[in-house]
């Protein structure tokens, strides 16, 4: 699991050995000595390169952003993450759906750079007409084959340059995504149809949500935008992207995304990302001061096992538990010894960083595990395990791979 952080850093944690490595600064790759938050992180399909979108939140132009390219080794090697190169303006970026060659660039509401991975020059920019939608939440999204471009609700064919048509504006946060039938577009609660680019659906479960698919692209996830209004306060909600509600929506990724469920961890959601079997997911959240509309306490991020409830688990735990019974007492001593190294149910929290002490900047909040464990007794048939924490107050974006 690598999380982005606010000092600038990115953290890597192998959650099956309970352990940290350490950290990668997107500061040593420009000449900066403030901390630039790191605002998303973005991973190819291959799993072997990864973007992450820093942002200087003192500055409002885009010159203020920019995006760093790192490789992605194996766990064995001395260093897992290294830096490639720098997307100068982008403030969010992502790679295309078919293979690693292609970055789609994020460097405002009006404009877009399809990039060259290997080389990190602009193949085209995509610069919109006047009049554009202005969506609060606007980041340039490919289609499933990459031949096509979404930005501020104007459709592009990036191979010839051309905006191809431009979308109603419907709503003021959610600017979009395609869907992975290859025939639709969603904005917001609009399903568009882009052979005639006619409105086919209104699904009003999808409003105001963030959609994101997992790998097989059978099933979608909404996170819910906190309103703007809630969060103008605070200069850490500049991000593109989030922060969110603290329940998230499944759809079946089919005809008219029917929901699947919904699930309230219990805290705002800053961020969402999925394994390459989508057999897990990880997130990464906090809590809001209700009335300063602040960072209260720190961050955790927290790994969920799709598809298994903790009731069924416990199912597990106790046949297991008759299993054992005829193990001699060197098995109890070795069960001793695991919990002396914290190696226990995997419904504690196994890593917990507690650097926020040494930062005399950081405010002093409530710890972040208090009464975690009652919340989670509250809710067994939560489908999730927590496996690890971030340091307090300082995670923004979560990669699982």
């Amino acid at each position: 699991v690598v999380t982005g952080c606010n000092t600038g850093e990115m953290k890597v944690y192998n959650y099956h050995m309970v352990g940290e490595h350490p950290p990668y600064s997107c500061l040593q790759t420009v000449e900066s000595t403030d901390p630039e938050p790191v605002t998303s992180l973005n991973v190819s399909r291959s799993g072997r390169l990864l973007i992450a979108a820093s942002t200087n939140t003192a500055s409002e132009t885009t010159e203020g952003h920019v995006c760093y390219l790192w490789g992605v080794n194996g766990h064995n090697s001395h260093e897992i993450l290294d830096h490639r190169l720098d997307i100068a303006e982008a403030r969010y970026a992502t790679f295309g759906n078919t293979s690693d060659d292609l970055i789609l660039g994020t460097l405002g509401s009006h404009k877009c750079a399809v990039i060259d991975t290997y080389t990190g020059k602009s193949i085209h920019t995509m610069v919109n007409p006047p009049g554009t939608n202005n969506y609060i939440k606007n980041h340039a999204v490919f289609n499933f084959t990459d031949d096509l471009v979404l930005n501020d609700g104007v459709l592009w064919d990036f191979r010839t340059n051309t905006a191809i048509h431009k979308f109603d504006k419907l709503n003021n946060t959610v600017s979009g995504v395609f869907s992975p039938n290859g025939f639709e577009l969603i904005i917001n609660t609009e399903l568009w149809d882009l052979r005639t680019f006619k409105l086919l659906n209104t699904i009003n479960t999808l409003e105001n949500c963030l959609l994101k698919f997992n790998h097989s692209r059978d099933v979608m996830y909404g996170l819910s935008h906190i309103k703007q209004d809630v969060h103008d306060h605070d200069p850490s909600y500049k991000q593109i992207l989030g922060p969110f509600e603290s329940t998230f929506k499944t759809f079946v990724a089919a005809h008219d995304y029917p929901t699947i469920g919904s699930f309230d961890v219990g805290k705002q959601i800053i961020d969402m990302s999925f394994c390459r079997r989508d057999i897990l997911l990880a997130t990464v959240e906090s809590t809001i001061e209700e009335f300063t509309h602040t960072w209260t306490g720190g961050s955790v991020v927290k790994v969920y096992m799709v598809g298994r409830t903790k009731s069924s688990r416990a199912d597990d735990e106790d046949d297991d538990d008759d299993d054992d019974d005829d193990e001699d007492d060197d098995n109890e001593s070795d069960k001793d010894d695991d919990d002396d190294l914290g190696l226990g149910d995997l419904d504690t929290e196994l890593f917990t960083d507690n650097s926020q002490e040494d930062d005399e900047e950081e405010s002093d909040g409530p710890d972040e595990s208090e009464g975690e464990d009652e919340e989670e007794d509250e809710d067994s048939d939560r489908m999730a395990f927590s496996v690890l924490t971030d340091s307090e107050d300082d995670t923004q974006g979560v990669l699982h791979r």
